[in-house]
């Protein structure tokens, strides 16, 4: 038994046990077939055979890693090294998780094989003792195949078998930067989780359940605006005002630092903190966030024009409920609560006639026809009526 035929059966012998388990995945119809055929020729030492049934497999499912596998057994046999490693390679890159460290070790092997047949007793001093510092092709060939890898133990892997390796420091780094990312998808996970309860605890009027679980959600990923603003649903329900508008006011500020702003996000707190700072009587600084909330997202412009009208006719600004409703009519002219709202704040100012008819201030009475225009069966149309009636 010469020393290639040997050889051809010891890397068979590795070869059957990669491929012994899992069982070969069926992707299309003969693909198994023509792997075991491969698989039996090369143990038989039958490699080109098994070289030609292998690449007909991979022409037949390119994605499938078992026959480059194959055919970089029959490729070594035959020492031809780089094409062997060409398709040991592939194996790897295709190759299931549970399955990847066997071929892995299949790649090393090949490579100190092709190290071992260039090398020549004159290159290689008897006297000279292996050290780590030295950078073998196994080791760059390893690093080649994993450099890109999205898999943490890819490079784990790596740094267990060359600690002090060429690429340790890039391997580290790489390593880090995946577990930083792992760890930041767990949080993630667990913070949405956190924020669908939240959600259904201020629906459901639980604010302070819902404080703490956005509190805990805000330290544990600080820069998610969409926390913040779901943090300050719970402390405006349980009247905690000021450190609303704080939260508020953070959920912009995060928001706006990130790599791609969300303005949609942004508009819908500054939409929050004008109704908060409403209530808390800051009616210049409320203005002001409305109007951030339409710079942000002017497409709803008549949204947050809206709001602002009902929040300052609640807190019985006159001026400021009008003002509002002007914009938000100019920002959709057939909405008929504008009208209703500018009508209310404006009757306010009404007087007595000598008829004893009331005198609405100018612009009130066409608000209110506006409004039934508009909306004639509208949940305020019987009010208005009556309104206009009285209405000298």
């Amino acid at each position: 038994m010469n020393a290639t035929f040997r050889a051809g059966i010891a890397i068979a012998g590795l070869v059957a046990v990669v491929l012994h388990s899992p069982p070969l995945t069926p992707q299309a119809a003969g693909y198994n077939q023509l792997v075991a055929e491969a698989q039996a020729d090369l143990k038989a030492g039958n490699t080109a055979q098994a070289l030609t049934e292998s690449q007909k497999a991979i022409a037949m499912v390119p994605s499938q890693w078992q026959a480059y596998v194959v055919a970089g057994g029959a490729l070594q046999v035959e020492q031809q090294y780089d094409k062997a490693i060409d398709d040991f390679t592939k194996a790897l890159e295709y190759a299931p998780e549970a399955r990847k460290d066997a071929v892995r070790g299949l790649l090393e092997k090949c490579v100190k094989a092709q190290d071992a047949a260039q090398t020549t007793p004159a290159q290689t001093p008897a006297a000279q003792p292996a050290s780590e510092s030295t950078v073998t092709q196994a080791e760059v060939v390893l690093w080649k195949t994993i450099q890109n890898s999205t898999n943490p133990s890819d490079f784990q892997a790596y740094l267990r078998q060359y600690p002090n390796g060429a690429f340790a420091a890039l391997a580290q780094n790489s390593l880090a930067k995946l577990q930083a990312a792992a760890a930041t998808s767990q949080n993630t996970n667990k913070a949405n989780s956190m924020l669908k309860e939240a959600q259904l605890d201020n629906q459901q009027g639980k604010y302070s359940e819902a404080d703490q679980l956005m509190s805990q959600a805000t330290e544990m990923m600080p820069d998610a605006a969409l926390l913040w603003i779901e943090l300050s649903r719970a402390q405006e329900g349980e009247k905690k005002l000021p450190a609303a508008a704080t939260s508020l006011q953070k959920a912009i500020e995060v928001d706006a630092a990130a790599k791609v702003p969300k303005m949609d996000v942004e508009a819908a707190a500054q939409n929050r903190l004008g109704e908060v700072l409403v209530m808390m009587g800051k009616i210049a600084e409320s203005q002001a966030a409305y109007e951030s909330a339409v710079k942000d997202d002017p497409k709803n412009a008549a949204v947050y024009y809206g709001n602002e009208a009902i929040m300052m006719n609640r807190v019985g600004n006159i001026d400021a409920t009008v003002a509002a409703a002007n914009q938000a009519i100019a920002a959709n002219p057939s909405n008929p609560i504008p009208y209703y709202l500018k009508g209310q704040a404006l009757i306010s100012g009404a007087t007595i006639g000598k008829a004893g008819k009331i005198v609405a201030p100018p612009g009130c009475a066409e608000a209110y026809e506006k409004y039934l225009e508009l909306a004639p069966n509208g949940p305020f149309a019987v009010q208005v009526k009556a309104i206009l009636t009285s209405i000298q």
